[in-house]
């Protein structure tokens, strides 16, 4: 037979029970929040990896191949998918083709 005490402290364990599996609840969301958000960014890394300017030269921002440049026509042509895009200088970049003593001086 059951006392009051003993339904008390089954009825306080049960509301203990409850709440551990409340927050184990929220602590599960939390983990496949925080997971979800890794793989992303671990994603993000690839892609920008992928689309560095590494030895092959400048990735292609719509399949990642290499790019070739035709500075003489301000622009670059995919190996992969043959898109042509545009290749502005930055700002304060001497221009790719000139004389071979450009932005020397002259010493007299």
């Amino acid at each position: 037979m059951t006392t009051p005490n003993d339904r008390r402290l089954i009825r306080r364990l049960h509301e203990e029970l409850d709440l551990a599996r409340e927050k184990l609840n929220q602590s599960e969301l939390l983990q496949m929040k925080w997971l979800l958000k890794i793989e992303r960014l671990q994603a993000r890394v690839a892609e920008l990896e992928r689309m560095a300017d590494d030895a092959k030269g400048v990735r292609c921002p719509t399949c990642s191949e290499p790019l070739v440049s035709f500075s003489t026509m301000n622009e670059r042509l995919c190996n992969g998918c043959g898109t042509v895009w545009d290749c502005k200088l930055k700002e304060g970049q001497p221009p790719l083709l000139g004389n071979n003593r450009q932005g020397r001086r002259v010493t007299p």
